[in-house]
């Protein structure tokens, strides 16, 4: 019976005691600036326009569960041709992810040097550089005379040489091609 009892009063002392420590909580400081973080993309489709992500990291003191300290909707964002030609790219208000969009008029050029300029309002800024690969050129020399259902062939470019595409083309019940 006496062990039974000094077991209960351990524990009810040992929950009382780790009660006190859970309601202060541990308060945390650190001397962390947050950073902008920017993801940029240069299309060569005419139907997937360029764009420009630009988001920043959180302090210590910001909430993660409210979405919106993440975008940077007061920032200049520039593309720079290797000519010198800036690009200035315009936030989309109108979209759910905060987009900054390429201007009317902006056409990426194969196998050229393009500068990412960031600058926002906070005074953080970011620059970043890109060279666009070759025009990629199908080398139709290497290409089957006849092409038969249900069998695979190889397409060729020549830019990389790791860069093959193999297609099935299927017959039966389905039309087109895949490229896996």
């Amino acid at each position: 019976m006496t062990l039974r009892l000094s077991i209960l009063f351990i524990g009810i002392l040992f929950l009382s005691s780790c009660e006190e420590m859970f309601d202060s909580g541990e308060i945390i400081t650190s001397d962390y600036e947050p950073e902008l973080n920017v993801y940029g993309f240069i299309s060569f489709d005419n139907l997937k326009p360029s764009f420009v992500y630009v988001h920043r990291t959180l302090s210590l003191d910001e909430n993660p569960n409210d979405y919106s300290p993440y975008f940077v909707n007061d920032a200049e964002v520039f593309i720079i041709d290797s000519l010198g030609n800036s690009n200035p790219f315009q936030l989309n208000e109108n979209s759910s992810n905060e987009t900054y969009e390429e201007p009317d008029g902006f056409v990426p050029q194969f196998d050229a040097y393009y500068t990412l300029e960031v600058a926002a309002q906070n005074g953080m800024s970011i620059t970043g550089t890109l060279h666009t690969p070759p025009e990629p050129i199908l080398l139709v020399d290497q290409i089957p005379e006849i092409i038969y259902p249900d069998s695979l062939f190889t397409l060729k470019w020549n830019t990389v040489s790791d860069a093959i595409a193999h297609i099935k083309v299927v017959s039966a019940n389905h039309s087109g091609c895949y490229i896996n």
